[in-house]
């Protein structure tokens, strides 16, 4: 278990304020615009706003947007699938209700949308994470450095993170974490908000970057 989970949670906090170009609501507006755009269906239009988003967050790099697209259409109609078989009954909970097993289709067809040599799982990641932010934490070398490993690993890491929390400190990182949100006169957490990754995240931020 760690041992000071509040203490990984503000070192990440502080390191987050230090970014120009990271949002100080961390991301609430954003799952609220993506939670109006994600429906299943995948339509064009979606993979349009999506394929901006991924961009901004630098999935895409290396790769042409023409043949991202292409890709993204040949396997629309697998996502379609996975959205009403997988993600569609898990909505209602988060990461530590689901198994990589139940879950990982999503990030396979992000895999094939972007393949790469090294079979990295950043794209897949942000991608899944766009679609259900509470299911799929983001993998990047910010909150994992030094090597990212696989992306089935790193889910995995953030559901044993969260099982080695006392319950009482859940709360508390939680309480914090909206407090962030809504300090500055941002709007309360949107309802669905990814609360146990983006407080793993934070906290490994914050476990690789301490004050």
């Amino acid at each position: 278990m760690i041992e000071d989970p509040l203490r990984e949670l503000e070192d990440g906090l502080r390191y987050w304020k230090t970014r120009p170009k990271w949002p100080a609501d961390l991301h609430n507006s954003f799952y609220r615009r993506r939670a109006e755009i994600t429906d299943g269906l995948f339509t064009d239009t979606w993979w349009k706003q999506t394929l901006r988003d991924l961009h901004a967050w630098i999935a895409t790099r290396n790769a042409r947007h023409a043949d991202l697209t292409e890709r993204f259409r040949h396997h629309r109609t697998e996502l379609q699938h996975a959205w009403a078989s997988v993600i569609a009954p898990n909505l209602a909970g988060d990461i530590t209700t689901v198994t990589w097993e139940q879950v990982c289709d999503l990030p396979a067809l992000g895999a094939r949308i972007k393949p790469t040599a090294s079979g990295s799982g950043v794209f897949p990641s942000k991608l899944s994470h766009f679609i259900a932010p509470a299911l799929f934490p983001v993998l990047d070398q910010t909150a994992l450095p030094g090597g990212q490993g696989s992306y089935a690993g790193y889910f995995d890491l953030v559901r044993q993170a969260w099982a080695g929390t006392r319950a009482a400190d859940r709360a508390a990182l939680q309480e914090r974490l909206t407090a962030e949100i809504t300090n500055a006169g941002h709007d309360e957490p949107i309802t669905g908000y990814p609360f146990v990754n983006k407080i793993v995240e934070l906290r490994l931020i914050g476990r690789h970057h301490p004050a």
